[in-house]
C-alpha cells in the first residue's frame, strides 16, 4: 500500500485519470461523458435541448389567435 491506498484505489485512480485525459483530446468520448449528466434528452434536429422558451412563445402565440 501507498500511503494508505489499495492496489485496486491506485489502479481505479490510474484508470480515472486516463479516461478524463482521453475525453479531453478525442471528443467522441468527452460527449458520451458530458451526455450522462445531460438533464434532457438532446434534441431530435441535432442541436442542443431547448430551455422551454420556444415553447412560451408558441403557447403566447396560440392564445393570440
Amino acid at each position: 500500500m501507498v500511503l494508505g491506498a489499495s492496489h485496486n484505489e491506485i489502479a481505479l485512480a490510474a484508470f480515472l485519470l486516463i479516461v478524463v485525459l482521453l475525453a479531453a483530446k478525442i471528443g467522441r468520448i468527452g460527449e458520451a461523458i458530458g451526455g450522462l449528466f445531460e438533464r434532457e434528452a438532446p434534441a431530435t434536429d441535432g442541436g442542443a435541448p431547448g430551455d422551454g422558451a420556444e415553447q412560451a412563445e408558441q403557447k403566447e402565440e396560440r392564445q393570440e389567435s
